[in-house]
């Protein structure tokens, strides 16, 4: 493997080890290794042990004193469920504290994103669902990063929506895409009305729907 680029190694080396994890390169149970890793990365210790702490702190991998790291079991059909619950309640206070600070900028700012959204084109499933993730965690970030809120921001992370999705849907796709965007438009219209009690049911009921999307596609697979 390539030497990762000097700049934000822990953040690379993050993403390195979550796409191996998300994409089966990396086994379930599967042991990480520190000096393994930071040898095979050509880094130091340090950036291996921030990346395997935020994927803990994430739920995907698991630590055992004298043992050391390795892949977690993947979530089961109701950690998905508590997972969904948490970032409703994250994101629904988030927008309820904030939502006084919601401009023409701001919305602006959720349009492009969802444009970009909607110009994805077809792609082998796990860069769909890395590019997918990726404008989708944006768009919603900046509903929870209204708030002002250091912690309610770290929590959001510390939740691991998208990587933990992604170890079921990241072989597979996202089959919901325009889904999303319609659900994305609808929470986008409530926020220029200007009618908070409607922004926040529109915000409910797109990630129910995503949680009723996700546990039906799971039901018949």
């Amino acid at each position: 493997m390539a030497e990762l680029s000097k700049l934000s190694l822990g953040d690379q080396a993050y993403g390195t080890l979550l796409k191996r994890i998300l994409s089966g390169g990396i086994q379930d149970g599967e042991r990480l290794v520190i000096d393994r890793l930071a040898k095979e990365f050509g880094v130091s210790l340090i950036p291996i042990r921030e990346a395997l702490a935020r994927l803990h702190g994430q739920g995907l991998v698991e630590y055992t004193s004298n043992q050391g790291y390795r892949v977690a079991p993947p979530p089961t059909e109701e950690d998905y469920k508590r997972l969904f619950k948490a970032r409703l309640a994250i994101e629904y206070g988030a927008l309820h504290i904030g939502f006084g600070k919601v401009d023409e900028g701001f919305i602006r700012t959720l349009e492009d994103l969802n444009e970009k959204i909607s110009h994805i084109k077809p792609a082998k499933p796990g860069k769909l669902f890395d590019t997918f993730v990726k404008l989708n965690e944006r768009f919603h970030l900046e509903l929870v990063s209204l708030s002002g809120s250091p912690q309610l921001i770290q929590a959001y992370d510390k939740i691991g929506y998208g990587p933990q999705i992604g170890r079921r849907m990241y072989a597979r796709g996202v089959p919901d895409i325009k889904n999303n965007i319609r659900e994305h438009n609808a929470i986008i219209s409530a926020l220029k009305s200007g009618d908070e009690k409607v922004a926040l049911a529109a915000l409910e009921a797109h990630i129910l729907e995503g949680l009723a999307r996700f546990t039906g596609d799971a039901s018949s697979a």
